[in-house]
């Protein structure tokens, strides 16, 4: 079964004369279990697509479908990292963490939380407040609550552009133990061809105003993804 499909899906802000197209028919597959990157350049409708996908905002045209079925967050597994990673200043790094599963009412798997908090080496940070975390710190705790959840879909939108290029890098590498350790279906929206071709194994590349998708490639090397967005520019 497919984990997302988009069929001539478009996306318009405001009404009227005042309307504008950020995303037009847009057409998308992605299996279960596979890395998919979302690559484009800002303002092509990268993070309007992931609102859509995350149930958080109906599309104004087209079908979403999440297993099968249109986006619901209490039916479906489904964990979403905004760019800014949404972390609740007011709470500390472990409420931060568990906050989805108190929300959902879900009994917290103790073992499970404390395997993804050594791993992510968040351990002697749980007592500490998001706002006296570093950036690579903040969007480890992001990560952790999103895997803490167990999700079927993992959606990511940017969440490794506010890091440093060595902070980047430790997390790249970070960012695939992970998935290769708790397997599950990713969507990762970026604007860094390194980012899209070391991470994921299918990678989609969205251009233009509306954004539209203009490539759908398997495998591609940075530099194929870097030659055609330049193209686009």
């Amino acid at each position: 079964m497919e984990a997302l499909i988009a069929q001539h899906l478009s996306l318009s802000y405001g009404h009227g004369a005042n309307s504008a197209l950020a995303v037009e028919d847009i057409n998308l597959s992605i299996p279960r279990g596979e890395i998919c990157a979302l690559a484009g350049s800002s303002g092509s409708g990268k993070s309007s697509l992931m609102r859509v996908f995350a149930g958080l905002m109906p599309p104004t045209q087209g079908v979403v479908q999440i297993f099968g079925e249109a986006p619901n967050p209490k039916r479906h597994r489904l964990a979403f990292v905004p760019q800014n990673y949404g972390l609740l200043a007011w709470k500390r790094v472990r409420e931060n963490i568990l906050l989805p599963a108190h929300l959902g009412h879900d009994i917290v798997d103790t073992d499970f939380f404390e395997e993804i908090v050594q791993v992510l080496g968040l351990a002697d940070l749980l007592k500490r407040y998001p706002q006296t975390l570093s950036g690579g710190e903040r969007q480890r705790v992001a990560l952790a609550r999103a895997f803490v959840m167990k999700p079927d879909l993992l959606l990511l939108d940017e969440p490794f552009s506010a890091l440093d290029m060595a902070t980047a890098e430790r997390s790249y590498a970070l960012f695939r133990s992970l998935l290769a350790e708790f397997p599950t279906t990713c969507l990762l929206v970026t604007h860094n061809p390194r980012e899209a071709a070391l991470l994921a194994d299918h990678v989609l590349l969205i251009g233009g105003k509306p954004g539209k998708i203009i490539a759908d490639l398997h495998s591609p090397s940075e530099q194929e993804i870097r030659t055609i967005l330049t193209q686009l520019a």
